[in-house]
């Protein structure tokens, strides 16, 4: 998961699972702010996590006493039976002094406790120690002062290689029941590293009562799949803001989830069911109902993807995968005027490749749209449902 770095355009945020004919999407996961993360602290700093020079304000109190701050990481992880894909989520409560309590990790199924530093110019580290006796976690952290609320967080294990953040938790939000039409996108795999097992989603719930209703675009093993309805429910969140999340497709499939309350409009969400790694986010609709003009004229979006591909660290010896950054200009009459986009998919760089084309919204202004991308790589289609009228979720992380 990643925070939104809008600037002068807007942004279409998501993830893409790409194999389709070895197209490389243009949109998905937010344009984010990149900021290399290394550890900086005391004796008791992670092994193996650097300190990098410079100077700051940033002190220990930067997590202020009594905070609360839900977490995730994804990467892969080495296990008995080989190389895995991994994803990591829970919460934590700061008290200003280098202690955390209160902690719950849902991917270890163990509350924690722990300590953690910062240096003045931002960097620390975590050391977490779960209660079951699973583990001894590390990770190294790296705060912005452009960012507050959040920070970046590696894993400083020898045994994970992941990333991820975390995001400070309003107080006030987080007993409270969800409530609201919200557009949620996931990414979520098998435990292998094989395409067959990625799945993205991309869609929109109405919660009520802790009942849900609403629908969702699929993308499996690199092949979108006709609309679905959705039904769930949700149960209460408790102090932490940790609660749960059921939701059933019309073909079938039943996905369960941890969520974590960051405010009152917005969820993040963690796949609990078994040999399935899944990470997303849901956040409450504005701007409803939409029209294809509601895409203003001249508008210009920012975007980028993390996405699958067939490639996979046991058969290459390293990460498959593509990532992906663009923009484009749309005319407010459901054309794509300009754009381009760069890629890199399993190591290949492609740079600067324009594209054209067009997009539609759906007749029930419920914020679905349709893109048509058209570029010297091939036409690409893909799924959008606007958050708002200057932001979209796609498929994806």
């Amino acid at each position: 998961m990643s925070s939104l770095s809008i600037l002068s355009q807007r942004a279409l945020s998501g993830g893409d699972v790409s194999s389709r004919a070895g197209k490389s999407p243009l949109m998905a996961l937010a344009l984010v702010v990149l900021t290399f993360l290394s550890a900086c602290s005391s004796s008791s700093r992670a092994s193996g996590v650097g300190c990098p020079g410079g100077a700051g304000t940033f002190t220990n109190a930067s997590l202020p006493a009594g905070s609360q701050w839900t977490y995730n990481l994804s990467g892969t992880i080495s296990q008995s039976n080989g190389v895995n894909s991994y994803a990591e989520a829970g919460v934590f409560t700061a008290d200003g002094n280098g202690n955390i309590s209160s902690g719950m990790d849902d991917y270890y199924g163990s509350s924690f406790s722990g300590k953690y530093s910062i240096s003045s110019n931002g960097t620390g580290s975590i050391t977490v120690v779960l209660a079951n006796g699973a583990q001894t976690l590390s990770w190294g952290i790296t705060l912005s002062s452009t960012s507050p609320g959040s920070f970046y967080l590696i894993e400083a294990d020898i045994f994970a290689n992941a990333a991820g953040t975390a995001m400070q938790q309003t107080a006030s939000a987080l007993g409270t029941m969800p409530r609201g039409t919200f557009v949620f996108h996931t990414h979520v795999a098998t435990t292998g590293l094989t395409l067959a097992g990625s799945m993205a989603t991309v869609g929109m719930m109405t919660v009520s009562n802790g009942s849900l209703t609403g629908k969702e675009d699929v993308l499996l093993g690199g092949q979108l799949a006709s609309q679905l309805t959705l039904s769930g429910s949700l149960t209460a969140p408790d102090s932490t803001g940790r609660g749960g999340a059921t939701l059933i497709d019309s073909s079938g499939r039943t996905q369960n989830y941890k969520y974590y309350v960051l405010d009152t409009n917005t969820l993040q969400l963690f796949e609990i069911d078994s040999g399935i790694v899944g990470l997303g986010r849901a956040e409450m609709q504005t701007g409803a109902p939409f029209t294809t003009s509601s895409l203003s004229a001249g508008a210009g979006f920012a975007s980028g993807s993390r996405g699958d591909t067939t490639a996979s660290v046991a058969a290459n010896g390293v990460a498959g995968g593509v990532n992906t950054v663009g923009a484009m200009t749309v005319d407010g009459a459901g054309n794509i005027t300009a754009g381009s986009y760069d890629s890199v998919r399993d190591g290949t760089v492609n740079s600067n490749i324009s594209v054209t084309g067009s997009y539609s919204a759906d007749v029930s202004g419920d914020g679905r749209y349709t893109f048509t991308l058209n570029s010297a790589a091939g036409t690409i289609t893909e799924v959008a449902y606007m958050v708002s009228p200057s932001r979209a979720f796609l498929p994806g992380e």
